[in-house]
């Protein structure tokens, strides 16, 4: 295999490549960050090992460049961490970034060259991936962008509600099928993060479930505060859509009767009085409902939009080093019968609708400013 040493201890760096040469590895060596980075990026290099203090660029960073060039390229590597550092918060932190493994100094040849191995092995279950298919990442990530679409309804609509919204588009908003499209997705996702979890733990041992601190927990709590969102959007779109409407059913009569009145009527005074308190409270109860629910549709929307970005940058990266090829296959199984179970199809297919007639309503909105 061929291997990437990031040492600035010459000592140090001399013992590892002897070691990993000793087992019929290919190793280039370097004295920093800086240095690795650009053998990296001119070499095929399948795993890297890197000290984590070093001059110029230490190894964080030189993880953090090595996973961009990755994402942009396609290519995989497994990066372990030489390190003297054991604090928890550490650990946790440089997993997030991108780090596969931590070898503690001083340490052992023979845990060294284990750790090594089960790198080996782990490279060898990087296979391509043809399409969203083959791959429970690329699915998840088909979810988030109908979930993106959603964000951008619920942005456009809220400049839309006051002045009053397609009749379909209120009935979709009024309908279950925001919380069951995200319903899906996070059965599907825990699905996902289950798996990766029972194998980061078989690799890095049970210290890792102690992550109250980290991003997966954060992710939990944006879980549970979009579905109770979710499930509230709907309630709260119906009740001011029925408002609306017996208020305005309100007015249309009292109007009917104001119309019929002769203005030398000695009850049109005092109708016109009734019909001008009613209609100012049409228009504060409109204001009311329009200002709850663009509290609400506004942190809806904001969540959905932080919680795509911190899972694609940060948590499916990082899980897909620990999903094998059968766990691939387990989770797209479950995935497939979580779709037919709340017939996606069909909710992506509403979603497309409604989109479209967003996208109409941009445009009228437009044209009006302009």
């Amino acid at each position: 295999m061929r291997i990437l040493v990031a040492e600035d201890d010459r000592v140090s760096r001399a013992l590892l490549e002897r070691l990993l040469q000793g087992r019929g590895h290919d190793v280039a060596s370097t004295v920093d960050g800086r240095e690795a980075l650009e053998r990296y990026t001119k070499g095929d290099f399948e795993m890297v090992m890197s000290d984590w203090m070093m001059p110029v660029m230490d190894g964080i960073e030189l993880c953090t460049e090595i996973r961009k060039l990755n994402a942009a390229s396609g290519r995989h590597c497994y990066f372990i961490m030489v390190t003297a550092k054991t604090q928890r918060e550490d650990m946790i932190h440089a997993l997030e970034l991108g780090v596969d493994d931590f070898i503690s100094k001083p340490y052992d040849k023979d845990i060294l060259m284990a750790r090594v191995a089960v790198g080996e092995r782990m490279v060898g279950e990087f296979l391509p991936m043809q399409s969203p298919l083959d791959d429970p990442m690329e699915a998840l990530k088909e979810d988030h962008r109908a979930l993106l679409s959603i964000a951008s309804m619920l942005g456009t609509l809220q400049d839309e509600l006051k002045n009053g919204i397609p009749l379909e588009v209120m009935e979709w908003c009024c309908s279950p099928a925001l919380p069951l499209t995200l319903e899906i997705h996070l059965e599907k996702e825990a699905c996902y993060m289950d798996r990766f979890l029972d194998r980061v733990i078989e690799e890095q041992g049970e210290w890792f479930t102690a992550i109250s601190d980290s991003s997966f927990d954060q992710a939990q709590k944006e879980h549970e505060e979009m579905e109770a969102l979710a499930k509230a959007l709907p309630e709260r779109f119906a009740m001011f859509r029925d408002n609306r409407k017996r208020m305005k059913a309100k007015i249309e009569e009292a109007a009917k009767m104001f119309e019929a009145l002769p203005e030398a009527s000695e009850d049109f005074e005092g109708l016109l009085r009734s019909f001008q308190a009613l209609y100012s409270t049409y228009m504060s109860s409109v204001e009311e409902g329009v200002a709850v629910l663009k509290k609400d549709m506004r942190r809806c929307a904001e969540l959905m939009r932080i919680h795509i970005a911190r899972e694609e940058t940060v948590l499916f990266p990082f899980a897909q080093k620990y999903i094998g090829e059968e766990d691939r296959k387990a989770v797209l199984k479950a995935f497939a019968g979580a779709d037919v179970a709340a017939g996606r199809e069909e909710l992506v297919r509403q979603v497309e609708e409604i989109e479209a007639m967003m996208a109409a309503l941009r445009g009228e909105g437009q044209k009006a400013s302009a």
